[in-house]
C-alpha cells in the first residue's frame, strides 16, 4: 500500500508539472501575440502622421522654414518606426525560437525595479501613481536582459494608456510552484470589437 501511495503522489506530481508547463506555453504565446498587436497598433500612428506632413508639403505656399521643420517632424516619426519595427523583429525572433536565452539565478524585484528606474520620467510626466507590491527578494532563473524588454514593453504600454494622475499597479508573488508577476492599469483597455482579433 506504501508503494502504491508513493507512486500515486509521483503521478500527481508529474500531471502538476505538466499542466504548469502547458500553462507556461500558453502565457508565452499569449504574451507575444499581446506584443505583436501593440506594436502594430503603435506603428499606425507615426504612418498616419507622415501621409498628413507629407501632403502639407505638397502645399507651394510653405516657407522653407516651414518645409524644413516638417521634414524634420517626419524624421522623428521615422525613428520612431525604426525602433517599433525592431521590437517586432525581436519578437518574431522569439516566436520562431531563433534567440538563445542566457537564464541564471537573479533576483526578479531587482530586474523589475530597474525597469520601473529607467521609465521615471515618463511615470512623472503623467504623475503616475505606482502601487509596487513584492517580497524583498524574489530568486528565479531568467534572462534579465530579455525579461527586462519584456517588461518595458508591458510598462511603457501601461503608462501610454493611462489617464494622467492615474495608477498601475505591480504585484510580485512567490510560492513553492511557481512565480507571478502582475501588471495591471487602469486604462481604456481593449474593445469588445478588438478582442477576437487579438491573437
Amino acid at each position: 500500500e506504501g508503494d502504491f501511495a508513493k507512486l500515486a503522489i509521483s503521478f500527481r506530481s508529474m500531471r502538476d508539472i505538466i499542466r504548469k508547463n502547458m500553462h507556461d506555453l500558453l502565457e508565452e504565446k499569449r504574451f507575444l501575440g499581446e506584443m505583436l498587436q501593440d506594436i502594430s497598433h503603435q506603428l499606425k500612428t507615426p504612418l498616419s502622421t507622415i501621409s498628413i506632413y507629407n501632403e502639407m508639403l505638397l502645399n507651394e505656399k510653405l516657407s522653407r522654414e516651414q518645409q524644413a521643420q516638417l521634414l524634420k517632424n517626419n524624421d522623428i516619426q521615422i525613428s520612431r518606426m525604426n525602433v517599433l519595427i525592431q521590437n517586432l523583429l525581436k519578437v518574431a525572433k522569439i516566436d520562431a525560437k531563433a534567440i538563445s536565452f542566457d537564464k541564471e539565478p537573479g533576483d526578479l524585484v531587482d530586474t523589475t525595479e530597474e525597469v520601473l528606474n529607467r521609465l521615471q520620467s515618463m511615470i512623472s510626466d503623467k504623475n503616475i501613481l505606482i502601487d509596487w507590491n513584492a517580497p524583498r527578494e524574489i530568486v528565479v532563473i531568467h534572462d534579465k536582459l530579455w525579461m527586462q524588454e519584456a517588461l518595458l514593453n508591458l510598462l511603457k504600454n501601461a503608462i501610454e494608456h493611462s489617464k494622467p494622475g492615474g495608477k498601475i499597479m505591480i504585484q510580485a508573488k512567490n510560492s513553492p510552484i511557481y512565480t507571478e508577476l502582475v501588471i495591471q492599469d487602469f486604462g481604456e483597455g481593449i474593445s469588445d470589437e478588438e478582442l477576437p482579433h487579438i491573437f
